[in-house]
């Protein structure tokens, strides 16, 4: 009896409001309703969705499973073959591991032959100045003896085949 006073009441300020649908502003609604679900009495078609839903995402989540091993099975080889391929250029890298110690090395031993050749071409230098000195007081003795034989015999001029520069001196 109750519900209907409510239900009355509701229609009343409808009516007095005169849309339908919409309530006065003194006017509250109330629901003394009461839900009751049975459960065994569910739609059927709701739940062979739910249950379509559920296979579907198994499925799905089974298949990015089975390529998520795929692509760690690829993973896992092209790892192989990368460190196969890293480990063959550090083998043929690890001659390289003492080329610093052999250019050190080979400077040294260039610095040494410059040190050498530096001190031959010193003593090539001095050589060279000591012959030509040599040839110098060679010459100026030669002239001398020359200039002494020609003061002593003036007629016969000694001829030594010098060239004409060298004998007017």
């Amino acid at each position: 009896m109750k519900k209907a006073k409510n239900f009355a009441a509701g229609s009343r300020s409808s009516a007095l409001k005169g849309q339908t649908g919409q309530m006065a502003e003194g006017d509250e609604m109330v629901q003394n309703r009461e839900v009751n679900v049975n459960w065994l009495r569910i739609n059927v078609p709701s739940i062979a969705a739910i249950v379509l839903a559920a296979i579907t995402l198994t499925i799905y989540i089974q298949r990015l499973e089975g390529r998520l091993d795929v692509i760690e099975q690829s993973r896992q080889a092209r790892t192989v073959i990368s460190d196969k391929n890293f480990d063959e250029i550090q083998q043929k890298l690890r001659p390289l591991d003492n080329v610093t110690f052999r250019l050190d090395q080979m400077d040294k031993r260039d610095d040494t032959q410059d040190a050498r050749i530096d001190k031959l071409l010193e003593v090539m230098g001095a050589k060279l100045d000591g012959i030509s000195e040599r040839v110098n007081s060679l010459s100026t003795k030669v002239e001398v003896l020359s200039q002494k034989i020609d003061a002593i015999s003036p007629a016969k001029k000694a001829d030594l085949g010098l060239p004409p520069e060298l004998a007017s001196r």
